[in-house]
């Protein structure tokens, strides 16, 4: 898989709160009845990518020290990528692998071998210049006309990114390692819309939760920068709108949205929030929460690191003396949630808790998953009473397990004791 770098991520992220900073103030008031909620304002005109070329793999890429590929060498050098069927790629050792047809199967995927580390491209013709929204999962990186952006390794769909596209021709190139690929384009109705695949959001818990913390992705539609906010209503009473700051042009804002509760909130099964963004797009979204007195639940806290909105699961132990509480920090494997991950665990005399590692596929424990973990731990301490901090555990599963190896080597001083359960110790191991 191609893992996005979490520095130029986590950056963007920082530089757009600064924005968000200086745009905080004239936020009107949140009407009092709340909209009607609508479907995303995305869903007209899909055009879904169906004859492709694939070409297989022309490199090593992955899990090797040293990366080579041909075909991203040509990019690098400036030579567009725009095969016919037949042509062929050439390679350091001196051989030759040809580009071949490929359509798309009855559910709207395409699954071939070559694409095990190789290539998928496709062309589509527009009447006019335009952005696009691109939704497309399986695929570690696409480069639409020359212009790279992110993939969806392990098709959560999370992937939606604006797109600029041409009159006439447009050309995407899907770098692809898990063997299938799928792509749509939707052309937008709005200028700014909610994006409903990677909403981070709290279980609510009565006895816990004073203020929602969440955070829902936001794509700027537009060639410029654009001021956004959003009116909220929680089970239907008016609440403080929001300022979500300027959005980037033609980029996603995961936007930081902290709304206050009241005890009424807790009185049903779930909380509702109903989010409308300001402006001319007034694109709705509603939220249902549920509200958990047992079991798994999900907690936010806003990150130090960039002021991003992240999650933990946890899964309260037997009751233990106030002040002797001991804790298992557990690290999730590749494409695992956190919720799951807790959710393995039957009721224990332990409390455990599962940081999210940048979502599913923050990969490795490594770097800023290294971070995030350890700042999952201090929120944790803060949010539990009664831990002793000389009995916090650490283990983890596959990815985990690695990541266990990694956090107890850098942090020996921190855990009583660790446990990798079918960790690796490096990738060149």
């Amino acid at each position: 898989m191609l893992h996005i770098p979490s520095l130029a991520v986590r950056t963007a992220g920082f530089l757009l709160g600064a924005f968000a900073l200086l745009s905080s103030a004239g936020v009107a008031q949140t009407p009092a009845v709340p909209p009607a909620t609508s479907a995303p304002a995305t869903q007209a005109a899909d055009r879904p990518l169906r004859e492709f070329l694939v070409i297989d793999s022309v490199g090593k890429g992955g899990r090797n020290p040293l990366h080579t590929d041909a075909i991203e060498a040509a990019i690098v050098a400036g030579r567009p990528v725009a095969p016919q069927a037949g042509d062929t790629v050439d390679l350091p050792d001196g051989s030759k692998k040809a580009w071949n047809t490929a359509a798309v199967g009855e559910d709207g995927s395409l699954s071939h071998d070559a694409l095990r580390g190789g290539y998928a491209f496709a062309r589509l013709n527009f009447d006019k210049e335009q952005i696009g929204l691109l939704n497309a999962a399986g695929h570690n990186m696409v480069y639409v006309n020359g212009e790279p952006h992110m993939g969806d390794p392990y098709s959560h769909g999370y992937a939606q990114v604006p797109i600029k596209l041409r009159r006439g021709e447009n050309t995407f190139l899907f770098q692809v390692g898990r063997g299938s690929v799928r792509a749509t384009i939707s052309q937008p109705t709005a200028d700014a819309i909610f994006l409903r695949g990677d909403v981070t959001c709290p279980d609510i818990e009565p006895d816990f939760t004073k203020v929602v913390r969440l955070a829902v992705p936001i794509a700027n539609m537009t060639s410029g920068w654009l001021p956004a906010s959003c009116e909220v209503w929680v089970n239907g009473r008016a609440a403080p709108a929001q300022s979500l700051g300027v959005l980037a042009p033609r980029a996603v804002g995961k936007r930081p949205i902290e709304i206050p509760l009241t005890t009424a909130d807790f009185d049903g099964k779930e909380v509702e929030i109903t989010l409308r963004l300001g402006g001319a797009s007034a694109d709705t979204m509603s939220l249902r929460l549920p509200v958990r007195r047992e079991g798994v639940r999900k907690r936010t806290f806003i990150s130090a690191i960039d002021g991003s909105v992240q999650y933990y699961a946890y899964r309260p132990g037997s009751a233990a003396p106030a002040g002797a509480r001991p804790l298992l920090l557990s690290l999730h494997g590749a494409s695992v949630e956190a919720t799951g991950q807790a959710g393995s665990y039957g009721t224990q005399w332990i409390d455990v808790v599962a940081p999210t590692n940048l979502r599913p596929y923050g990969f490795d424990w490594e770097d800023w998953g290294r971070l995030d973990a350890m700042e999952t731990l201090e929120a944790v301490l803060r949010d539990i009473p009664g831990v002793d901090p000389s009995r916090v555990y650490l283990s983890g599963h596959s990815m985990g397990g690695h990541g266990t190896w990694h956090l107890g080597v850098t942090f020996p001083d921190r855990f009583a004791a660790i446990g990798p359960s079918a960790g690796w110790i490096s990738f060149w191991s």
